[in-house]
Order: C-alpha cells, then sequence, then structure tokens
C-alpha cells in the first residue's frame, strides 16, 4: 500500500469518527464545523471538537486504521496529547479499525466511570 493510500484511509476513519461524535451530540460535522477532522499532516488530536462543544467530550481523540495494531504505542501518542495539553483534556478515547472489521475505542479507566457519569447525570 502506498503512502497516499494510507492516509486515505486513514482520514476515512477520522471522517467516520468525527461524523459519529458528531451524530451522537448532536452536532454539525465538516471544515469549520462544530466536529471536524484535523487535516492530514498536521499534529494534535485526530477530531476536533470546537468550543463551546468541546466540554461535552473533552477527550484527544487519536484514530489508527490499520492491519497490525501496535496499541501500547498508539496509547503513547493518545496520552501524550491529553497531557501536553492537561488544562483542555481529562483523557484520551484511541479509535481503531482494520480492514473488514468494527470500529473499536480503547480507554482507560478513569474516562470510561467519567462517560458513565456523564450519561447517568444526563438522564
Amino acid at each position: 500500500m502506498t503512502p497516499k493510500n494510507r492516509k486515505q484511509k486513514g482520514r476515512r476513519l477520522q471522517h467516520y469518527v468525527g461524523a459519529l461524535i458528531a451524530e451522537a451530540l448532536g452536532l454539525r460535522f465538516g471544515k469549520d464545523q462544530d466536529v471536524e477532522s484535523r487535516p492530514m499532516g498536521q499534529s494534535g488530536t485526530d477530531v476536533i471538537i470546537r468550543p463551546p462543544h468541546f466540554e461535552r467530550l473533552p477527550y484527544a481523540i487519536e484514530c489508527k486504521n490499520t492491519e497490525k495494531w501496535t496499541v501500547p504505542q498508539y496509547i503513547e501518542q493518545a496520552e501524550g496529547y491529553a497531557t501536553a495539553q492537561k488544562h483542555l483534556f481529562k483523557g484520551w478515547l484511541l479509535f481503531l479499525k482494520k480492514n473488514n472489521s468494527k470500529v473499536y475505542v480503547v480507554m482507560d479507566e478513569d474516562t470510561f466511570v467519567d462517560l458513565l457519569k456523564k450519561r447517568h447525570d444526563h438522564k
């Protein structure tokens, strides 16, 4: 697979995750909208949630669409974004996908508990 194809594959997952989050939160997805996929080649989280909506899901979001998963490295990358901007992020979320598979989400226990509490408080 060429580097161009790998980037396209990664971009597709970023767009999918961004659109999924936007729909779940009742927000708009796309360039300069409430939720946006970060352009390829730029550093930072893969999905951007803009203020004031950011507080609804304040996590560094990393997406990996590849056949060979090196999960510890991916977690380290996502944690790095979250730690570098801990004034913004409460934690991180990692979205993983392979060809012909579902999308999987990896998170640490603090994030899991926080999401459960948000859901409970919302009801």
